[in-house]
């Protein structure tokens, strides 16, 4: 990707970081899918029951596959807990 483009980008997730955070949410931006790998992991403990809709991102950044092996309870649509009784935290992943 030329310098250009990694600059924009970086400028943008800059802006899009600091105005969630105004909305009292924590965001990240990362320059690479393997640091967004890297930093989904450390926000989700070990144990933590997941659940995912179709995002696209978690597929692309390898998350899906990182908590499938890893030691997480991992829920599909059939067999995940009404979210009303049991989310404590949400991790949001886009691109």
């Amino acid at each position: 990707m030329d310098q250009n483009r990694i600059k924009r980008n970086q400028m943008l997730g800059a802006k899009i970081v600091k105005e969630l955070t105004a909305r009292n949410m924590e965001a990240y931006y990362t320059d690479s899918k393997e640091e967004a790998l890297k930093k989904a992991l450390e926000l989700i403990p070990e144990g933590s029951s997941i659940s995912w809709g179709g995002s696209m991102s978690v597929n692309e950044i390898g998350l899906k596959e990182a908590v499938c092996q890893g030691n997480y309870q991992v829920y599909n649509r059939d067999t995940a807990p009404s979210a009303r009784s049991s989310l404590r935290h949400m991790i949001v992943i886009t691109s």
